[in-house]
Parts: C-alpha cells; sequence; structure tokens
C-alpha cells in the first residue's frame, strides 16, 4: 500500500508514498497508530527494469506473488 520510514526526529513511522490506486487515508485506517505525513504525500513511481529482475529472479522466481493484491479494510 505504501513506502514508509522514520522520521529522523520524532523517531515516529513517516508515510513517504503511497502505492497507485491507494490513498494516504487508505494506509492510515489499516496502521494500528498514528502516521507521520506531509499534507500531499506522493504517488510512489514505478519500479525500474533492475528493480523488476532483482523481484522477479530473486525475490519471488516461482510468480507466486504476481497476481496477489493487498486487501484494504
Amino acid at each position: 500500500m505504501a513506502i514508509m520510514d522514520f522520521d529522523p526526529d520524532s523517531k515516529r513511522m513517516r508515510l513517504k508514498s503511497v502505492h497507485p490506486a491507494y490513498s494516504a487515508d487508505d494506509v492510515q485506517k489499516n496502521t494500528g497508530f498514528e502516521l507521520v505525513m506531509s499534507k500531499s504525500v506522493p504517488v510512489t513511481g514505478a519500479p525500474t527494469a533492475e528493480e523488476l529482475f532483482v523481484l522477479r529472479r530473486h525475490v519471488d522466481r516461482d510468480g507466486a506473488l504476481k497476481n496477489v493484491r493487498a486487501t484494504v479494510g
């Protein structure tokens, strides 16, 4: 649903970007705590050719995750 990291000052989890088809509200509703986020959270960019190669050849060699989509709610 999103990419998160930690705010260096507060050490709280921060919403960096949301994946296409999701919103910051979707992410917040599916998190058990309040996230740090800017007023305008960007959409996560598409993976690069190199990232896709690594995912397909090293992470999910059998394609088990190819048709899986996380559910919201």
